[in-house]
């Protein structure tokens, strides 16, 4: 009689903890499903386009074009209670690097170094020296500060029509990008689609020049 109610006590024990795991799974699942990202916008309510967006009280927001993010800066509280009302949840912006991780000063734009494919910028020469002793302890320590740091610029060296390596005097700017090919022909198939053409360049990773103002 003892050994039945102890293997009747186990089997209770063990249901109530399958039951709490399952439970938490569920409250998991659940917490996940209620991320709802944003997808349009909010002043046309148009698809966003990711180009165009605004930071505000550290959210980032997304527009359908240049025009309604004009629109926002009106009155972004309105705009922004709109789409948390939605469920929406917003992005966090990103917080930009502005003071050095060695001296604490601010920093210069000069001085830098890259590590892993993170830019740290610095406020002198002599603390990108230090930094580099160590890199791995600054950057988590300006991670921990909740510090978006740069990626490392990655250069255009491939044509993005052929995949052959580009000449330099082979370009076309296209909405403030500079774009480079390796031929003639390529100029010519890119103007036919750019969006395409600098939205697989920079899925690659790849940082795009500035191209001069007015020049598209």
């Amino acid at each position: 009689m003892k050994l039945a109610a102890t293997a009747i006590l186990i089997l209770a024990l063990a249901g109530t903890t399958a039951g709490a795991a399952l439970a938490d799974d569920e409250g998991e699942t659940t917490a996940q499903e209620q991320v709802k990202p944003q997808t349009t916008c909010p002043v046309m309510g148009g698809p966003i386009n990711k180009k165009h967006f605004a930071d505000h009280n550290g959210t980032r927001v997304y527009f359908c074009c240049p025009a309604c993010s004009k629109a926002f800066a009106k009155d972004p509280e309105r705009y922004i209670k709109k789409l948390e009302d939605e469920g929406v949840t917003l992005e966090k912006a990103p917080v930009p690097q502005t003071t050095c991780p060695v001296m604490g000063g601010p920093i210069n734009k000069k001085h830098f170094a890259d590590h892993d494919g993170k830019r740290v910028y610095f406020c002198c020469p002599a603390c990108s020296k230090e930094f580099a002793k160590d890199p791995a302890k600054y950057i988590k320590k300006l991670e921990d500060e909740g510090i978006s740091l740069e990626s490392t610029p990655v250069p255009q060296t491939m044509c993005p029509v052929m995949n052959r390596k580009i000449n330099k005097s082979l370009f076309a700017d296209h909405d403030g990008k500079r774009v480079y090919f390796c031929c003639k022909a390529c100029v010519s198939a890119f103007k036919r689609d750019p969006d395409k053409y600098v939205k697989e360049l920079e899925e690659k990773g790849i940082t795009l020049e500035k191209a001069p103002a007015n020049s598209d």
